[in-house]
Protein backbone atom coordinates (compact mmCIF):
# COMPACT_ATOMS: atom_id res chain seq x y z
CA UNK A 1 0.00 0.00 0.00
CA UNK A 2 1.54 3.15 -1.01
CA UNK A 3 0.44 6.19 1.26
CA UNK A 4 0.25 8.63 -1.51
CA UNK A 5 -1.19 7.00 -4.10
CA UNK A 6 -3.87 4.71 -2.91
CA UNK A 7 -7.55 5.36 -2.88
CA UNK A 8 -9.50 6.67 -0.75
CA UNK A 9 -7.44 5.15 2.72
CA UNK A 10 -4.77 7.64 2.66
CA UNK A 11 -4.11 10.80 1.71
CA UNK A 12 -1.87 12.14 -0.93
CA UNK A 13 -0.24 15.30 -1.95
CA UNK A 14 -2.03 17.39 -4.86
CA UNK A 15 0.56 17.08 -8.06
CA UNK A 16 0.98 20.50 -9.79
CA UNK A 17 -0.22 19.41 -12.94
CA UNK A 18 -3.61 18.47 -11.05
CA UNK A 19 -3.64 21.68 -8.82
CA UNK A 20 -3.66 23.34 -12.29
CA UNK A 21 -6.12 21.22 -14.03
CA UNK A 22 -8.38 21.92 -11.29
CA UNK A 23 -7.51 25.74 -11.07
CA UNK A 24 -8.64 25.92 -14.45
CA UNK A 25 -11.92 23.80 -14.44
CA UNK A 26 -13.45 25.95 -11.83
CA UNK A 27 -12.00 28.91 -13.69
CA UNK A 28 -14.21 28.06 -16.35
CA UNK A 29 -17.20 27.65 -14.40
CA UNK A 30 -17.17 30.89 -12.61
CA UNK A 31 -16.11 32.62 -16.05
CA UNK A 32 -19.57 30.86 -17.45
CA UNK A 33 -21.64 32.43 -14.43
CA UNK A 34 -20.51 35.57 -15.23
CA UNK A 35 -20.10 37.04 -11.79
CA UNK A 36 -19.97 41.02 -11.53
CA UNK A 37 -16.77 40.82 -8.69
CA UNK A 38 -14.86 38.10 -7.47
CA UNK A 39 -14.60 37.32 -3.12
CA UNK A 40 -12.03 35.96 -1.21
CA UNK A 41 -12.79 34.28 1.68
CA UNK A 42 -10.75 35.12 4.49
CA UNK A 43 -7.84 33.41 4.30
CA UNK A 44 -7.66 30.17 2.34
CA UNK A 45 -8.93 31.28 -0.53
CA UNK A 46 -7.23 34.59 -0.91
CA UNK A 47 -4.49 33.13 -4.02
CA UNK A 48 -7.36 31.48 -5.81
CA UNK A 49 -9.39 34.56 -6.02
CA UNK A 50 -6.73 37.13 -6.71
CA UNK A 51 -5.74 34.64 -9.77
CA UNK A 52 -9.47 34.57 -10.80
CA UNK A 53 -10.29 38.02 -9.95
CA UNK A 54 -6.87 39.12 -12.44
CA UNK A 55 -7.31 36.54 -15.04
CA UNK A 56 -11.27 37.75 -15.79
CA UNK A 57 -10.19 41.05 -14.71
CA UNK A 58 -12.59 41.65 -11.99
CA UNK A 59 -12.70 43.68 -8.75
CA UNK A 60 -11.64 41.77 -5.57
CA UNK A 61 -13.81 42.02 -2.18
CA UNK A 62 -13.46 40.01 0.68
CA UNK A 63 -15.50 37.76 3.07
CA UNK A 64 -14.89 37.38 6.68
CA UNK A 65 -16.54 34.05 7.65
CA UNK A 66 -15.69 34.06 11.49
CA UNK A 67 -17.43 37.41 11.70
CA UNK A 68 -19.03 37.37 9.44
CA UNK A 69 -18.39 40.42 7.49
CA UNK A 70 -18.26 41.27 3.53
CA UNK A 71 -16.42 43.83 2.00
CA UNK A 72 -17.24 44.22 -1.26
CA UNK A 73 -15.53 46.35 -4.10
CA UNK A 74 -17.92 47.26 -6.63
CA UNK A 75 -21.85 47.69 -6.61
CA UNK A 76 -21.95 43.81 -7.66
CA UNK A 77 -25.17 42.22 -8.69
CA UNK A 78 -23.51 39.09 -9.05
CA UNK A 79 -20.59 37.44 -7.08
CA UNK A 80 -17.94 34.34 -6.73
CA UNK A 81 -16.87 33.48 -3.28
CA UNK A 82 -13.64 32.01 -4.21
CA UNK A 83 -12.07 29.23 -1.48
CA UNK A 84 -9.39 26.89 -1.46
CA UNK A 85 -11.69 23.93 -0.92
CA UNK A 86 -14.76 22.56 1.12
CA UNK A 87 -15.05 20.03 3.83
CA UNK A 88 -18.44 19.81 6.01
CA UNK A 89 -19.48 22.91 4.04
CA UNK A 90 -20.04 24.78 7.15
CA UNK A 91 -18.23 28.33 6.16
CA UNK A 92 -20.93 27.62 3.01
CA UNK A 93 -24.31 27.05 4.47
CA UNK A 94 -22.99 30.32 7.17
CA UNK A 95 -22.46 32.43 3.94
CA UNK A 96 -25.71 31.89 2.79
CA UNK A 97 -27.65 32.27 5.86
CA UNK A 98 -25.40 35.83 5.82
CA UNK A 99 -26.30 36.46 1.89
CA UNK A 100 -29.96 35.70 2.61
CA UNK A 101 -30.21 37.70 5.65
CA UNK A 102 -28.01 40.62 4.36
CA UNK A 103 -27.18 41.08 0.97
CA UNK A 104 -31.12 39.07 -0.39
CA UNK A 105 -30.35 41.04 -3.59
CA UNK A 106 -27.21 39.89 -4.55
CA UNK A 107 -27.10 36.56 -6.61
CA UNK A 108 -23.93 34.60 -5.40
CA UNK A 109 -21.90 31.33 -5.66
CA UNK A 110 -19.39 29.75 -3.93
CA UNK A 111 -16.28 27.97 -5.46
CA UNK A 112 -13.64 25.80 -4.84
CA UNK A 113 -10.45 23.89 -6.03
CA UNK A 114 -12.10 20.75 -4.81
CA UNK A 115 -14.44 19.01 -2.39
CA UNK A 116 -13.70 15.98 0.11
CA UNK A 117 -14.64 12.37 -1.17
CA UNK A 118 -15.90 11.53 1.96
CA UNK A 119 -16.83 14.76 4.16
CA UNK A 120 -18.53 17.12 1.68
CA UNK A 121 -22.67 16.11 1.98
CA UNK A 122 -23.83 15.71 -1.74
CA UNK A 123 -26.50 18.57 -0.97
CA UNK A 124 -23.37 20.85 -0.60
CA UNK A 125 -21.54 19.66 -3.85
CA UNK A 126 -24.58 20.20 -5.77
CA UNK A 127 -24.76 23.76 -5.06
CA UNK A 128 -21.41 24.94 -5.38
CA UNK A 129 -18.73 25.40 -8.19
CA UNK A 130 -15.53 22.87 -7.68
CA UNK A 131 -12.88 22.06 -9.97
CA UNK A 132 -13.37 18.62 -8.79
CA UNK A 133 -14.60 15.58 -6.28
CA UNK A 134 -11.41 14.58 -4.95
CA UNK A 135 -11.39 10.36 -4.84
CA UNK A 136 -9.04 10.81 -2.44
CA UNK A 137 -8.35 12.91 0.93
CA UNK A 138 -5.97 16.15 -0.27
CA UNK A 139 -3.14 17.12 1.78
CA UNK A 140 -2.84 20.90 1.57
CA UNK A 141 -2.11 21.31 -2.32
CA UNK A 142 1.63 22.53 -2.61
CA UNK A 143 1.08 23.77 -5.83
CA UNK A 144 -1.24 27.03 -4.50
CA UNK A 145 2.00 27.68 -2.33
CA UNK A 146 4.37 27.54 -5.31
CA UNK A 147 1.92 29.65 -7.41
CA UNK A 148 2.87 32.52 -5.24
CA UNK A 149 5.87 34.84 -5.93
CA UNK A 150 9.00 35.73 -4.58
CA UNK A 151 8.17 39.00 -4.38
CA UNK A 152 6.21 39.80 -1.91
CA UNK A 153 2.60 40.54 -2.83
CA UNK A 154 3.77 40.38 -6.59
CA UNK A 155 2.42 37.68 -9.09
CA UNK A 156 4.19 37.51 -12.00
CA UNK A 157 2.53 36.13 -14.87
CA UNK A 158 5.19 33.63 -15.95
CA UNK A 159 5.47 32.25 -12.34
Amino acid sequence: MNKYTDFPEQPRIMSDAEGEQLFQTMLKQIADYNPDEIIAVHRSGFSYAMWVAQILKLPLGVYFPKKPQLNLDSKAKRVVFVDDNILSGSSYKAAKEYMTAVYPDIEFKWAVLFSDWNATPESVRNEIIQGARLPYFAEEPMWGSRKVSADYGVRFRDE
